[in-house]
Parts: structure tokens; sequence; C-alpha cells
């Protein structure tokens, strides 16, 4: 794909998200930062980096290599344990997915994220992915935290 394909892929999110949220920032990186009640939610557009096959694949099949990745860090600095991991591995919010990403700290942070492929993106699907990952965190972030310590993105707010 041509990074012009990325670039109009860019241009859609923003302006689909806009259309849910009225504050929305953009980060260095080029993500979009959302604040959502007690928890932050970001989208990031990237490109798969593919192989000579999978590429060709792609392109005869018409699918997408470009993502939309909709994500809120719902907790920080989580302590490891056997039931956050078992929490992790069995929870089922069906659309959205749940993920510990393993800091240097040897803490850890939970995510919540939905994946969307890029090129064929319309507005309702953006913004039911924003919706979910932004509804879900908030309602889960403090229950969670309860349960196994951590900081939500509002503790830093504070």
């Amino acid at each position: 794909m041509s990074n012009s394909n990325l670039l109009v892929v860019k241009e859609k999110v923003q302006r689909f998200s806009k259309q849910l949220f009225e504050k929305i920032e953009l980060t260095d990186n080029g993500a979009l930062s959302i604040p959502y009640e007690s928890t932050h939610v970001f989208v990031e557009v990237y490109e798969h980096e593919l192989d000579e096959e999978s590429r060709e694949f792609r392109k005869s099949n018409d699918l997408s290599s470009i993502f939309v990745l909709v994500w809120a860090m719902v907790l920080t600095e989580l302590k490891g344990s056997m039931e956050l991991f078992k929490w992790v591995a069995t929870v089922n919010f069906d659309v959205v997915r749940f993920k510990l990403v393993e800091r240097e700290d040897r803490l850890y942070n939970l995510v919540c994220e939905y994946h969307l492929a890029g090129e064929a993106l319309d507005a309702g699907e953006l913004k039911s992915a924003l919706a979910a990952v932004a509804i879900i965190s908030n309602d889960e972030d403090d229950k969670l935290k309860s349960q196994f310590g951590g900081k939500t993105a509002e503790d830093y707010r504070k």
C-alpha cells in the first residue's frame, strides 16, 4: 500500500472520531488521544509490514494492510498474580479484548483494545469501536483497580 492510503485512513479516523468526541488531541507519534471519564482512549493507524507472499495475497484478495487500533490504558502499575492472569485469560467482552503488557519494572499495564481494517473503514464501524473501548474501559477500571490494584488514567490526571 502507498503512504497516501495511510494518510487517507488517518484523515478519516480523525474526522470520524470528532463526530463522537469533542476533545481530541494529536500525540507526538500521530495517534489520537481522547480523554473519556476515568479512562483515556488512543487511536493509532498503521500499515502492517508484510513479506512479499503475504503482500501479494492481500493485494490479489483486496485485503487491507492498513489497520486501526483503538485502545485504552485501563490500569497501570499492576503486580502480576495468578488471579490477574486468569481474569485476562478468561474474560470475554465479545467486542474488545484485554491484554497485559509487561513493563521494564516487572509490573504490568492492562490494555483494552479493538482492531479494525483501515482501507474500508466507515464512520459507524469506527465510532462503535471507540464507544466499546471507552465505555467498557471506563466501566471496568475502578472495579479492576479494587480487585487487582494499579492506577487508572484518572489517577494520573489528579
